[in-house]
């Protein structure tokens, strides 16, 4: 967390404040001492391993924070008063003696403060030292009163409730035959967030019956916090163990947490079953184990001491102060420390003894500090080696073991990259089919070990009536009453718990020993899973997952970005673009100096939400036609975690309901409202950076008790909710100067001319509101990137603006978007906008013609340039255009995306002619199938979508579609003929059409790399079954979904 706030002072506050003063010394003092704290807590860091959770380091950490917000206040506040003053009556003279005046006085209070500052800044970096030594010191002292951090713990949970489905596909994964001629060894991957049961599911296979017979040599590891070698080292253990018949099937952990390895144990799930001409194969290797480990130690120590004297004698060779004396004395040191009690190491110490007190006492410390230096040297060289070679050597031992041997082996937990390569150690043979199951929460782990021949099996969360099976399961064995039902619901502790078995059993567990279920006993339990001072015994193991999930995140930008999202209510489906804006306008994400140098703030956002979305910290509820995340949002209890920790953090005040304003509101830099009353917001929210209001019932009351005025330093300020805001509420807006992300809904209908105040605005979305037309300005803010909303340029506008100037100065990537009717706007604009990347545009029936004309060319000008500015994407609605001016369109060019509804007469050609397309949706067309299928040979295209009702069953052959990755067919009954061999990239079929009839005559046996296919949710059970049927006799076993 210090690291992140220090990073941002870095990178952002300091250099306006040297911009603003020209270079201050102080600001360049400030800034040197900051380095140096990041240096300081990045060393000491590495030496924690990043796990110093002290009350010190809390503490050090709030000053730290303070300091931060001080800081970047008095930067913003200085620039606020930098700007000149609106005073449009005054003449210029007066208005630059003004503007003079106000600037001297300015800088010097600035510069005073300025200096106040970097005096703390020196008291923190002293302060931080004293911190780390204290530590330090603290850390050379056992404390043997410490209580450990709750964790996940063994033991499997009360009741599996819902396991069944999930239990009976997972068989038929493992029970699947391999090819008569070929062994298969398949890994199986069984992905899910922590808490899901995938532990507990592996279990139930593990010791199946039917496994048991087929796979007579079974084993069970726990690779959580482990790496290679020691995970080999338990599987070569257990395999020893079930040969000799001396082990039984042990204890196994749910959902994997770090314990204790003991490699002569048998409670690692060792299985005595073994074949039977094995067992005496086995038996004896284990007992020759025992003298080949012992000849292995005596020779390594035996190479350790020639090793040593080899490096000696360099030494003695290379420095003149080093003397045989010093070799002897070394090679003496060298004995003792491997322990050799031989005649000759004896004769050898007392040799060193005698020589070493004739030598010179400053000559002895020079030449025992080089022998040292060589020592280590030699011994840390040895280290390694040894490390390889041990794993070496139990890998081929495993692999012997192993030999012919039908086997099944299952690694729990799987949270490294480190391990994905742990199955090349197991052997393939003919005939022989083995099966390795790897539980893991990552996704990128599941996928990597199942590439080659194996299956990812993603765990679900339980519906609601599992939920509330599992509960009452837990806390009255199975029985209750209606008002326990009652009181339960009204909790919304099922809503909190998002299905989450091991969150319901911890909660069940912890209200067990009430004798009735009320409204505030659950509210309780939700709180104290949180709270990890509240957490007894059954919260604990809950409390550990989410611990354990918030503090793998190994960057602190992540953390922040994770904590972000307690910004939304529960059940909010985040938008992914807004929630990536939203992160640069708050400045949580910087490139960093070891990335690329193409590398930019959005890239690094992007791929920190995919880091979440993989882990399974979040979860995507919405794909867009490519594949790539639309919405997502974190599991029921990560979203309290975070909630508690954001708080406790400063990082987010969350106000909800009827919640009380207490606690310090001084230094609230980020504030969401949800279906909080804003009449009773506290005064002290002058440092406020953004505002989040999300109403709920009756959103009127949120609009006109803000006061905006009072929050001058806004940055991000979202209100898209907010049904009650109205024209004067912009107006005071607009004098928001530090805004960069503005979302607005409710009743506002026009954009005052005043917006051009917002110098600093870089998305503006107006979608929600009842704007039809905005001014000029709104075109010419300097730093606007995205802007959002369906529009037209005030009428006469279009004229006041320098086509070059916006060909040179114009910032707009998106611009979705704008429409075409009988007055010009921006038609005669959009060819002048070089970096425009993503354009929605919509043709109304009253477009002149002269606007369609002007339009197709400002469209030729952005699919040209497309070749040199990839990546771009048009959508075009002309649903309500009589004209087909598309027809006429002749556009060669790029395009990664093109989107178009409305009537067409035939395929538009200009398509035919893109270069790299890769995503094409057509809606409402009225294009025949054959229409259709004449272009179908785009050689780029990867993505289709149709959204028809009449364009009948489809015909897919050899030529169409050639790289086709993933299809949509929504309102598209049947595909009718695939021919065996058509699509051969297919992975994902999407068939939403809600009256669809069972398999309607979809044979996608031929779609042979298909893994996913989706159905509309209204589908009646007879037709999900009969997918799910054949997708279990396709070769891929695609995975069958509602949409």
């Amino acid at each position: 967390m210090e690291a992140a706030i220090i990073g941002a002072l870095l990178k952002t506050t300091l250099p306006k404040a040297l911009s603003a003063l020209g270079g201050s010394r102080d600001v360049r003092s400030i800034q040197s001492e900051l380095r140096y704290i990041e240096a300081t807590i990045q060393d000491h860091r590495k030496k924690t391993g990043g796990r110093d959770t002290s009350h010190l380091r809390a503490a050090w950490i709030r000053d730290l924070t303070l300091f931060a917000f001080d800081i970047e206040d008095c930067v913003d506040r200085f620039l606020r008063q930098e700007m000149p003053p609106e005073d449009g009556e005054a003449g210029f003279l007066r208005r630059s003696a003004r503007a003079a005046r106000s600037t001297v006085f300015t800088r010097t209070l600035f510069s005073l403060r300025i200096r106040k500052l970097k005096a703390r800044s020196e008291e923190i970096h002293r302060r931080l030292k004293r911190y780390i030594e204290e530590e330090t010191a603290e850390a050379t002292t056992p404390d043997c009163g410490a209580a450990s951090v709750p964790s996940a713990r063994c033991g499997a949970p009360a009741a599996a409730v819902g396991m069944d489905e999930p239990l009976g596909e997972l068989l038929e994964l493992v029970r699947e035959p391999g090819t008569p001629s070929e062994g298969k060894l398949r890994v199986i991957s069984v992905v899910g967030f922590h808490g899901m049961g995938k532990t507990l599911l592996a279990h139930q296979v593990f010791d199946h019956g039917d496994v048991r017979r087929l796979f007579p040599m079974r084993v069970w590891v726990c690779a959580a916090g482990k790496g290679t070698p020691e995970v080999l080292k338990e599987m070569l253990d257990q395999v020893l163990q079930s040969g000799a018949g001396t082990s039984a099937d042990g204890a196994r952990q749910v959902d994997s947490a770090p314990v204790a390895t003991t490699t002569t144990s048998n409670a690692n799930g060792a299985v005595p079953e073994v074949e039977e001409n094995g067992v005496e194969q086995v038996q004896n290797g284990e007992s020759a184990s025992v003298s080949v480990a012992h000849g292995i130690s005596t020779w390594r120590q035996c190479l350790q001491a020639v090793w040593w004297t080899l490096a000696t004698i360099m030494l003695y060779i290379l420095s003149p102060a080093f003397t045989v004396a010093n070799m002897v004395q070394a090679s003496s040191l060298q004995v003792e420390s491997a322990d050799m009690h031989s005649a000759t190491a004896n004769a050898s110490i007392s040799t060193s003894t005698k020589i070493v007190a004739q030598v010179d006492g400053n000559k002895n410390v020079q030449m025992k500090r080089q022998a040292d230096r060589g020592k280590a040297i030699q011994e840390g060289t040895h280290a390694h080696q040894d490390a390889v070679d041990d794993t070496t050597l139990i890998e081929q031992r495993l692999g012997s073991y192993l030999k012919n041997k039908r086997y099944l082996i299952v690694i729990d937990g799987m949270q490294t990259e480190e391990l994905c390569n742990i199955t090349s150690v197991f052997p393939v043979d003919d005939g022989v089919d083995s099966r390795v199951i790897v539980t893991t929460t990552i996704k990128k782990i599941a996928r990597r070990c199942s590439s080659a021949n194996g299956r990812v099996y993603k765990m679900k969360t339980l519906d609601d009536n599992d939920s509330r099976k599992l509960f009452f399961e837990v806390f009255s064995k199975g029985k209750y009453s209606v008002a326990d039902a009652t009181e339960l619901k009204a909790s919304a502790l099922l809503e909190k718990c998002g299905g989450l078995p091991l969150a319901l059993e911890s909660k069940a567990k912890f209200l067990k020993s009430e004798e009735d279920l009320t409204k505030s006993k659950c509210e309780d339990a939700c709180r104290k899973l949180c709270a990890p001072e509240r957490c007894d015994d059954t919260l604990g193991r809950m409390h550990g997952v989410l611990v354990s999930s918030y503090e793998s995140l190994c960057s602190l930008v992540l953390q922040q970005c994770l904590l972000y999202f307690c910004m939304f209510p529960r059940g909010h489906r985040v938008r992914r673009n807004p929630l990536i804006r939203r992160w640069l306008a708050e400045g949580l994400v910087h490139v960093q100096p070891g990335d690329a140098v193409s590398t930019t703030p959005q890239d690094i956002a992007i791929e920190n939400l995919e880091t979440l979305i993989d882990r399974s910290i979040i979860q995507s509820t919405e794909v867009s036609t490519c594949g790539h995340v639309k919405r997502c949002q974190p599991p029921g209890m990560m979203l309290e975690y975070i909630v508690r920790k954001s708080m406790s953090q400063n990082f987010i005040t969350l106000l909800c309901g009827e919640s009380e304003t207490t606690g310090e509101w001084d230094y609230v830099r980020r504030l969401s409202l949800h279906d909080y009353c804003a009449e009773k917001l506290p005064k002290g929210l002058s440092r406020l950076r953004t505002l989040a209001v999300f109403p709920t019932g009756d959103a009127a009351k949120h609009g006109p008790t803000l006061n905006f005025a009072k929050y001058d330093l806004l940055r991000v300020l979202d209100l898209e909710e907010c049904d009650g805001l109205n024209d004067g509420h912009l107006q005071n807006i607009c004098n928001l100067v530090f805004l960069k992300y503005l979302s607005l809904g409710g009743r506002i209908s026009e954009v005052p001319k005043k917006i051009a105040k917002l110098q600093w605005l870089e998305t503006l979305d107006l979608r929600r509101t009842k704007i039809e037309k905005v001014p000029i300005e709104v075109i010419q803010l300097p730093q606007l990137k995205h802007l959002h909303g369906k529009f037209q340029l005030i009428e006469g506008d279009c004229g006041k603006i320098n086509p070059e100037y916006l060909s040179k100065r114009c910032t707009l990537e998106t611009l979705s978007g704008f429409v075409t009717g009988e007055s010009e706007g921006f038609p005669q604009l959009m060819r002048h906008m070089k970096r425009l990347r993503k354009v929605k545009i919509w043709c109304e029936s009253t477009a002149s013609r002269r606007n369609l004309n002007q339009l197709e060319e400002a469209i030729k000008v952005f699919i040209r340039d497309g070749n040199e500015w990839p990546h771009r994407s048009l959508c075009i609605d002309f649903q309500e255009c009589s004209d087909p001016f598309l027809g006429s369109l002749k556009a060669p060019g790029s395009l990664a995306s093109l989107k178009l509804r409305g009537k067409l007469s035939g395929f538009p050609q200009f398509v035919t002619k893109l270069n790299r397309i890769e995503e094409l949706c057509l809606s409402s067309t009225n294009l025949s199938r054959g229409v259709l299928l004449s272009g179908s040979r785009l050689d780029t295209l990867k993505y289709l979508k149709l959204i028809e009702d009449n364009i009948g069953p489809l015909e897919i052959r050899h030529e169409h579609f050639p790289s086709i990755r993933r299809i949509w067919l929504v309102g598209v009954k049947s595909l009718h003929s695939v021919t065996t061999g058509a699509l051969p990239h297919l992975t994902s079929l999407h068939m939403i059409c809600e009256s669809l009839d069972g398999l309607a005559g979809i044979e996608i046996r031929r779609l042979e790399g298909l893994k996913e296919i989706r159905l509309h949710s209204a589908v009646d059970q007879g037709t999900k079954d009969a997918w799910k049927k054949t997708a279990r006799s396709h070769p891929k076993r695609p995975d069958v979904l509602l949409h």
